[in-house]
């Protein structure tokens, strides 16, 4: 045989081997078009319900389990303490949190109206939500903000067996919204006004998975091994 036939040999070999690796390389690429990665649409791993209302996004909406006597509060229907954080993504406009309702009980904003207002581009928070860095914490880690807003205090009572562990309950969250020039309309809960619009968003509010408890490591001394003779 000579070495011409030889090197014909080899080099289709070697065309042969080549179209098997690009075939592969395209029959992968083919099979991952299109698709949307696992982590893509995935939201924050928070506690609470996430909604989009307008240009709002209320997150880590929840009711916090009771700390103390929660067999007492829960047989009581309350009260109940209710977190949330809700960022205005408008340039322009700012809303207010007239009120909130539930299906049975009262929702009581302790703060008054005028600390209700997300301004455009701001924050607005109510309770501590579970493993919240605390202030002792942040001061500790050098971390704590001296310009963080206040947060509101809001409670729901006589709520009756509407709120339970593993259950959700419908909260409606009612705003009004008003531009950067009507803004001085924010009256209170005057929404009929020119360029006031009100309206309610409702969310399935989860009850957190209970009291956050701090890690105790007890140091424990070594065990001798056993005698194996």
């Amino acid at each position: 045989m000579s070495v011409h036939t030889h090197s014909k040999r080899r080099l289709t070999s070697a065309f042969a081997i080549a179209a098997v690796g690009i075939g592969v390389a395209l029959s992968s690429t083919g099979c991952g078009a299109g698709q949307v990665s696992q982590s893509a649409n995935q939201a924050a791993a928070v506690n609470g319900a996430a909604m989009n209302f307008g240009a709002l996004a209320l997150r880590d909406v929840q009711i916090l389990y009771p700390e103390k006597k929660a067999g007492e509060v829960f047989g009581n229907g309350g009260p109940f303490t209710i977190v949330f954080v809700i960022s205005n993504n408008s340039p322009d406009n700012y809303y207010r949190l007239d009120k909130i309702t539930a299906p049975k009980g009262d929702v009581t904003i302790v703060n008054p109206i005028g600390d209700r207002i997300v301004a455009p581009n701001g924050v607005l928070r109510a309770g501590s939500p579970v493993g919240l860095l605390t202030d002792e914490a942040k001061t500790a880690t050098g971390t704590k903000d001296t310009n963080t807003p206040k947060r509101l205090v809001v409670t729901l009572d006589n709520a009756g067996k509407t709120v339970a562990a593993g259950l959700t309950t419908k909260l409606h969250f009612t705003f009004s919204v008003a531009s950067v020039v009507h803004k001085d309309d924010f009256g209170p809960f005057k929404a009929e006004v020119a360029g006031v619009l009100t309206d309610t968003v409702t969310v399935d509010t989860p009850v957190d998975a209970g009291p956050y408890l701090e890690r105790q490591d007890v140091p424990r001394e070594a065990e001798a091994p056993e005698d194996t003779h």
